[in-house]
């Protein structure tokens, strides 16, 4: 996962496609 996140933050046109999805994917680990 880590790895996947640091890959396309170097594209910076699918970055906060990825943060929202890293986001939702979160909520659903943590609850």
């Amino acid at each position: 996962m880590k790895r996947l996140l640091a890959g396309e933050a170097n594209q910076p046109a699918n970055f906060l496609k990825n943060l929202e999805n890293f986001s939702l994917w979160v909520d659903k680990e943590a609850f």
